[in-house]
């Protein structure tokens, strides 16, 4: 399958074309809403970041009909559990490493989060605690899953806040033009 960008009306002439799988990255990188549709799997980042969600993706009601190491979100979405890999609170250096598409970080390193409206949003063990404009699920103080000397874990440091404020506001920049 190819995508022709000029030629004769019945491409028998001249023109030139394109595979569409050769193109993928450029697609996806100019309109990611195409990597969400239905295709027979199941693309995790869709349904975060204004981006639709992925038919393909499990729906559930419950934590038991997600897969091992996932939970049901309030989405209906099947997505990693707090502290696994991909899941919030869990460690990671970059947007891509998390379910969420929401890596914040201080000087200690990084952690998944998402934004939320209400600790009810968050999910069990977290909070929603303000970063400006917005607001992010974190650890709660008492969870022990977040790495801290005491086992407890720390409040948002205020550099992560920023950080997190300044990544909000660049995504939206990002989605607006």
């Amino acid at each position: 399958m190819g995508v022709s960008s000029f030629g004769d009306q019945n491409c028998a002439q001249f023109g030139a074309d394109t595979r569409v799988d050769a193109e993928l990255d450029f697609l996806y990188a100019n309109a990611p809403q195409l990597q969400c549709q239905a295709d027979g799997s199941c693309n995790a980042a869709c349904g975060a970041s204004d981006l639709p969600v992925d038919d393909d993706c499990s729906i559930c009601t419950k934590d038991t009909e997600c897969e091992d190491e996932e939970v049901c979100a309030i989405d209906g979405r099947c997505v990693p559990a707090p502290f696994t890999p991909g899941g919030n609170g869990s460690e990671c250096s970059g947007n891509g490493e998390c379910a969420s598409g929401l890596c914040a970080s201080d000087d200690t390193g990084g952690a998944c989060t998402s934004i939320c409206t209400t600790d009810d949003s968050c999910g069990d063990g977290f909070e929603c605690v303000e970063a400006g404009a917005e607001s992010i699920c974190w650890p709660e103080s008492s969870d022990s899953g977040w790495c801290s000397a005491g086992g407890n874990a720390p409040a948002p440091p205020v550099g992560t806040l920023f950080f997190v404020l300044a990544l909000v506001a660049g995504m939206r920049r990002r989605r607006r033009s």
